[in-house]
């Protein structure tokens, strides 16, 4: 699914074949292309890139490097357009439209989405625009990404001397190093420039900046822990709540309803799934549901039912640097390996002042991949797959926003492992079944 989508991004030439290790794969064809083994890669395609489009690429990279494979390119170094799940030509549209045919341009960033920023230049210049590496990019790497490239882009090491009108940001790689050393003084942001794409502005979203200003609120979670007799006390205080994806399965067991309810995942809005069916009832008792655009499909063809409001999820999954945390939910909410940390946003965002997860149980951190998890509405224990480390970097971009802007961000969840945030006792936080905390 995720190849599919990244082959959007590609002429036609550029795609050689689909590596998979799947024997029943093998052999085949994806979206009119071979599908090799990763001997044949090795045998007859090393002198090209090879692309990771995984999303868990800790493991791949590991295993490649050991081989001596450094000219390899990860779609989590590019923006978050070529992690969509639809086509789209927003961002494309957007560059077009800033870049002026009549001056140079630098490109900052050894990545895919640098290639073809150049090769887009070329078509409206005339000229190619030069690639450079990012601070932290390794050295091993530059000189086998220098190497494969084909063509006439011109890859220069940091600090050759070139005559540039501006330099385009193809990734986030130490900016403010780059903003301190660049003889340029105009640095245009291409990476994350998603709020500025008109597109993807919500601006009915903007009545709620602010409008729980200094007040508590709690995020659901659906772990095991979560108890009905903790909701219905939620529920008699009149304290705001968030709740996400399947929450509505536990709805015949308490008379509770979230305040909000958030679906980003795509997977909620299609047919396969039942939350596409609670999405479109009529009746949901929740005062707004708020679910992400990610499915561009199902917003043509269904409307959901009760209250609703749709916001931009920015997929920019990564492994290895801790995602942003959006101070404007009317343009876009950064993915944070769960749709909680969407709820994190948006309870910042509407001025909450005491933030308190309930029922996030989260994965045994000690257990990597045996880890086991499961869910109130459910007996089942699945195998973890593993979002931990993205989950977890989430965690600490919240935790980090939360005590640079004066939040207090607990967990109040009945046991769990989730040790990020500071713990509290629910029960402690109610007397004589009154909520007393202030």
């Amino acid at each position: 699914m995720r190849g599919a989508r990244y082959a959007w991004h590609f002429k036609k030439e550029e795609l050689i074949a689909f590596v998979d290790n799947d024997p029943a794969k093998i052999g085949g064809t994806y979206q009119g292309l071979p599908v090799i083994s990763f001997d044949e890669y090795l045998e007859k395609h090393t002198d090209n890139f090879l692309i990771i489009g995984m999303i868990f690429e800790i493991e791949p990279i590991q295993t490649i490097e050991k081989l001596g494979i450094k000219n390899y390119l990860l779609f989590s170094e590019c923006p978050a357009e070529y992690h969509m799940y639809y086509r789209q030509n927003y961002l494309w549209e957007y560059l077009k439209s800033v870049i002026d045919a009549s001056k140079k341009y630098l490109i900052y960033g050894c990545n895919f989405y640098a290639i073809q920023l150049s090769e887009m230049i070329y078509e409206m210049t005339g000229r190619y625009a030069p690639i450079v590496p990012s601070r932290n990019f390794r050295q091993d790497r530059f000189h086998a990404f220098k190497r494969t490239i084909k063509g006439e882009i011109p890859v220069l090491n940091t600090g050759e001397d070139v005559d540039v009108d501006s330099i385009l940001a193809a990734c986030e790689d130490d900016l403010d190093w780059l903003s301190g050393e660049s003889r340029c003084n105009s640095i245009i942001n291409v990476f994350d420039c998603s709020d500025k794409i008109e597109a993807y502005h919500h601006p009915e979203i903007e009545q709620y900046k602010d409008k729980h200003l200094g007040q508590s609120c709690f995020v659901i979670g659906n772990g095991p822990s979560l108890r009905m007799s903790d909701l219905e006390l939620l529920a008699t205080n009149g304290i705001s709540t968030f709740a996400m994806n399947s929450i509505w399965r536990i709805f015949d067991k308490t008379t509770w309803r979230p305040t909000y309810y958030f679906a980003e995942d795509p997977r909620n809005f299609w047919d396969a799934y039942p939350t596409k069916e609670f999405i479109c009832q009529s009746d949901h008792g929740i005062e707004m549901m708020f679910l992400g655009d990610a499915d561009k499909d199902f917003w043509k063809e269904n409307k959901p039912g009760g209250n609703y409001m749709v916001f931009h999820s920015h997929f920019e999954f990564s492994e290895f640097r801790h995602p942003k945390f959006s101070e404007d939910l009317s343009r876009k909410s950064y993915e944070g390996g769960t749709v909680a940390y969407s709820c994190l946003q948006m309870a910042a965002y509407m001025g909450f002042k005491n933030i308190f997860l309930l029922g996030m149980d989260r994965s045994d951190p000690n257990k990597g991949n045996n880890a086991m998890y499961g869910h109130v509405y459910t007996e089942e224990k699945l195998t973890s797959q593993s979002y931990d480390e993205g989950v977890r970097l989430g965690d600490e971009s919240a935790r980090k926003y939360a005590d640079e802007h004066g939040i207090n961000l607990y967990n109040a969840t009945r046991g769990g492992f989730l040790e990020i945030y500071e713990r509290v006792d629910f029960d402690y936080l109610f007397c004589n079944g009154k909520f007393i905390y202030e």
